[in-house]
Parts: C-alpha cells; sequence; structure tokens
C-alpha cells in the first residue's frame, strides 16, 4: 500500500535531481541522456509525451526576480537580454498566470516575445529588453503583458547553442522596476 502512495512522488524527485538554478532560473537537463534512470523516463514518457531532451530544446523557468521575490503584475520588470539566446532554431520568452497556468488574455493578444516577434527594439550591441507588466510602457517599446497577479516565465530555446548548455551564455534576469 505505502509503494501505491509513494509512487507519484519518484518520477517528481527525478525532475528535482536533474534542475539546476542558473541566475535564478529553473534549468532542467538529463532529458537525452537519461539511460537506466527509470523515474526520469517515466517523466519523458508521461508528462514530456516523450517531449525533447537539451539538445532539441531546453525550457528554464522562472518563478521569482532577481531579489528572490515572487514574479507578480503588481510590480513592472525589465528582462535585459544580451542578445538573441544562442540557437539553431528559434525562441521565445512566455508567460503564465500562477493560479490558472494559462495565457494571459491581454489587449495586444501577445503571448510570447521571441524571434518571431515583429520590430524587436535593439540596442547597437544586439542587446534589447523587453518590459514584462500589465500596463505598456511609455516608449511603447518591447512589451510583454503580464496578469495583475502572480506569474512565472518559460524561456523555450529550440537547438540550442553549447554556450546555453554549458551555461556559458548568462540567462536574463528579471529585474523589478521602481514605482
Amino acid at each position: 500500500m505505502r509503494a501505491i502512495q509513494d509512487a507519484p512522488f519518484i518520477p517528481i524527485a527525478a525532475v528535482a535531481q536533474a534542475s539546476e538554478s542558473r541566475q535564478g532560473w529553473s534549468f532542467n537537463r538529463g532529458l537525452d541522456s537519461f539511460g537506466y534512470n527509470y523515474p526520469m523516463r517515466a517523466v519523458v514518457a508521461g508528462a514530456y509525451l516523450g517531449g525533447n531532451g537539451e539538445k532539441e530544446a531546453v525550457y528554464p523557468l522562472r518563478y521569482t526576480d532577481s531579489q528572490n521575490q515572487p514574479l507578480d503584475g503588481a510590480n513592472d520588470y525589465t528582462v535585459k537580454f544580451s542578445g538573441e539566446p544562442p540557437n539553431n532554431a528559434f525562441w521565445s520568452l512566455t508567460i503564465y498566470d500562477a493560479t490558472t497556468k494559462m495565457l494571459i488574455e491581454n489587449s495586444i493578444s501577445r503571448y510570447k516575445f521571441g524571434s518571431d516577434t515583429k520590430g524587436i527594439k535593439k540596442n547597437a550591441d544586439g542587446s534589447f529588453t523587453v518590459t514584462v507588466s500589465p500596463n505598456k510602457p511609455a516608449d511603447g517599446g518591447n512589451w510583454l503583458p503580464s496578469p495583475k497577479g502572480g506569474f512565472y516565465a518559460i524561456l523555450r530555446i529550440y537547438q540550442p547553442k553549447e554556450e546555453v548548455l554549458s551555461g556559458a551564455w548568462k540567462l536574463p534576469e528579471f529585474e523589478r522596476v521602481n514605482k
């Protein structure tokens, strides 16, 4: 009886062990090379539906800002990218409502910000900043609308280059903007 009760927690522990923290993001590894790690195999076959390993795609998750406070639409944030994430395919930054786990309805129907976003405003060195806020920024720049309450972010990078996998490329921070 105890085995039946404990069994669902074994794959969860496998994912937790495969996760590392990088600049405040939860970054999972090992989905390409789980070998005899049967709990991880169960996760890949189940929740990931046989999903992509890190050579095909990575999905860092972010729940807190740079001060380790939960992301919340009561605040505005800037997410500063040193450049587009190194990849051989495409990338996107998507935020989700923390309660419903769903995309955020918004006035401009923008649910992600990424390599296919038209008109990304970049600096001369290729860096750029995305404003994450429930309110459109005054400069009308790179805006990803957030909900009024709690949310989390996923940075998807498809066919990531080695500097992403090794950690040499630094993930962007969520910096809270003082109002």
